[in-house]
């Protein structure tokens, strides 16, 4: 039996943020399990997440049927807490003993890791008690707002093959400035829908409540309201052209 490759996609965060990077973590576990043995470390990304779990934060619950998972129950809500977050996230970035407050002692190894948090540089630096041993390395960044050299040093990629991931095209511009075009990808966010939505009598009902008949063209932006990451000007400028 020839073994598998062995895969950890990391999300390390200081609580459950939620939103759209767990979900596209939970796509990458399901697709990727199919052929490969993956991990995924961080929160549980959704209630029908039956991949291999490991929860390396304190405070992290792990409702989870894998022997796999690490957890504590016990509360941690300086993370939480609005007057310490910012002071908080900033020394967990930056030194080891602090991070080491949060974290669980645990050690993975991987052929490939596929990073998602900037706080996965933690545990990818082997300084920390939970750490992650990688061969190979791949950044996603999320966060639009966040300079991402400042949180990943070229340390983590030195003499290994690596790829970073732009999900628009203004960090793909940024990115191509700084690693060779070889190590650059841009993979928007999307949807893979490939059957035909039908709406339900609900759906009709409140689009009726709105004055919208069934025949117009309904085009629906969700996220929140922050137009910075969230670009809903673009949103309606298209709607206008449209």
């Amino acid at each position: 039996m020839v073994n598998k490759k062995r895969i950890v996609i990391t999300n390390v965060r200081l609580r459950d943020s939620r939103g759209g990077v767990r979900i596209v973590a939970y796509q990458l576990v399901e697709k990727l399990k199919k052929n490969y043995d993956v991990t995924y470390v961080g929160f549980k990304p959704v209630d029908n997440f039956y991949g291999k779990l490991v929860v390396p934060i304190k405070g992290a619950v792990a409702e989870t049927k894998s022997p796999s998972a690490i957890g504590s129950r016990r509360s941690f809500s300086i993370a939480n807490l609005s007057v310490f977050r910012f002071i908080v996230r900033n020394m967990f970035k930056r030194f080891a003993f602090f991070q080491d407050i949060f974290l669980i002692p645990g050690h993975l190894h991987a052929d490939v890791v596929i990073s998602n948090s900037p706080y996965d540089t933690a545990i990818l630096s082997g300084k920390t008690k939970f750490k992650v041993d990688y061969k190979a390395i791949i950044f996603v960044k999320h966060d639009t707002g966040i300079k991402f050299t400042k949180l990943y040093p070229d340390a983590l990629i030195k003499g290994k093959p690596f790829k970073v991931v732009a999900l628009n095209s203004t960090d793909y511009s940024e990115f191509l400035k700084q690693y060779p075009k070889e190590n650059v990808e841009l993979i928007p966010n999307g949807l893979d829908i490939k059957e035909k939505i039908s709406l339900g009598k609900a759906d009709l009902k409140y689009l009726n409540s709105l004055g919208i008949s069934r025949e117009v063209k309904v085009i629906l932006s969700v996220g929140r309201l922050e137009d910075t990451q969230k670009g809903f000007s673009f949103g309606i400028k298209a709607m206008a052209l449209l």
